[in-house]
């Protein structure tokens, strides 16, 4: 919900491949393979663990669905 009220988008946090669903890392949002404890949410980035993701950088793949439009 901070996520959300910080202005990130849907896709940025839980997007997945549209027919492979979460297999493909590289399609999954920030929140969809979480395994680390979220430090801090600010509109310009979220701290994860030892990881950043920035908001500046493009969503991964076009094509990207949220989590709850797969069909698996």
């Amino acid at each position: 919900m901070q996520a959300h009220a910080a202005g990130w988008d849907t896709l940025r946090l839980f997007g997945i491949h549209p027919e492979l669903g979460t297999i493909r890392g590289d399609y999954s949002g920030i929140l969809v393979t979480l395994s680390v404890d979220i430090h801090e949410v600010t509109p310009e980035w979220i701290k994860l663990g030892r990881w950043t993701a920035y908001r500046h950088e493009p969503v991964k793949m076009p094509g990207m669905i949220p989590i709850w439009e797969t069909k698996r």
